[in-house]
């Protein structure tokens, strides 16, 4: 990464109305899916782990969305 890339990484990018409606839906697929394969498994340490990085996946779309925007809003800040 170049540092200008890194510097937009690591500073706030404020949500737009529609950035927040990706977010709340990306959460409530996210939610759905974690409740309905968590069920599906033993209680483990695989299924802890598999519940943590479902959470960190939901983080990293969410960024995605927060420092690149919306799919066809051409890489501009949401």
């Amino acid at each position: 990464m170049a540092p200008e890339e890194i510097v937009n990484t690591f500073r706030y990018h404020s949500p737009t109305p529609d950035a927040v409606t990706e977010f709340e839906d990306i959460r409530k697929l996210m939610t759905a899916t974690v409740l309905d394969i968590s069920t599906r498994l033993p209680r483990s340490r695989e299924r802890s782990t598999f519940i943590t990085l479902m959470q960190q996946a939901q983080m990293m779309a969410n960024a995605a969305i927060a420092i690149h925007g919306l799919p066809g809003n051409d890489g501009k800040d949401v």
